[in-house]
């Protein structure tokens, strides 16, 4: 009889300094900036908790306490706002209690249905590897940036899996960067999800302002999701 493999643990990165949004972030981190109402981060966390995972640690860095005060309640680790991201995860390594991880960028929101989600993790799991990153097309997404590892016409979703085991090797350096250290020539696992499925990313002020508006392209993906969650807690 086939067992489900253990509830990983999630991480979402929030401590960037959001420096393509300032003046905005000069004040406010860029994570909880408000979009349709509630700040952004909340439609990840919303999305995770789908899942059916209930460990889910905030890995806070610049303006961190805005982060805490808007999502009391869950787990956080802090780190100075100037460490990378793969430092931000080694940080939050001794409130890991999961083999199994994954990691969202809390600046970011892919809508992959969450049971699809939960079989690419059945399928990391069951393949033994270390790490795992999801792609998503770029023509349905709105993407801030093009920085990560580019396949064909598919760019990073901003979701990754990782097994502790696996980052517990790597040192604690203030520089360790996910895309740069963790992902490259360490027999990742890209996937390319379908088409139809997309990144939202927030780090630009036409990006923000388009997913304010719940009549374009994106900001009715997140307004349709936003009246979902909003309904499933009333």
């Amino acid at each position: 009889m086939d067992r489900k493999p253990q509830i990983p643990t999630a991480l979402i990165l929030c401590g960037g300094r959001g420096e393509r949004l300032k003046p905005l972030t000069d004040t406010t981190q860029k994570c909880v900036l408000p979009v349709l109402g509630i700040p952004f981060m909340g439609y990840v966390i919303h999305q995770i908790e789908q899942m059916g995972i209930k460990d889910i640690i905030l890995c806070c860095g610049y303006k961190g306490e805005q982060v805490i005060n808007h999502f009391s309640g869950y787990k956080y680790s802090y780190s100075h706002p100037d460490f990378n991201t793969g430092a931000r995860l080694k940080r939050a390594l001794s409130i890991v209690y999961s083999e199994n991880m994954i990691v969202f960028n809390g600046d970011s929101y892919c809508n992959i249905p969450h049971d699809m989600l939960w079989e690419i993790y059945e399928q990391f799991v069951s393949s033994g590897r270390n790490l795992c990153k999801l792609f998503t097309h770029k023509d349905n997404s709105l993407l801030a940036s093009f920085i990560s590892n580019k396949i064909d016409d598919y760019y990073g979703a901003g979701i990754y899996f990782f097994k502790k085991s696996f980052l517990d090797g790597f040192p604690y350096v203030t520089n360790l960067s996910i895309e740069d250290d963790l992902v490259p020539d360490n027999d990742c696992m890209f996937i390319k999800l379908p088409i139809n499925i997309g990144t939202i990313d927030i780090g630009t002020h036409i990006n923000l302002k388009e997913v304010n508006d719940g009549r374009t392209k994106f900001g009715s993906i997140l307004q349709n999701y936003h009246t979902e969650f909003t309904n499933q807690t009333t």
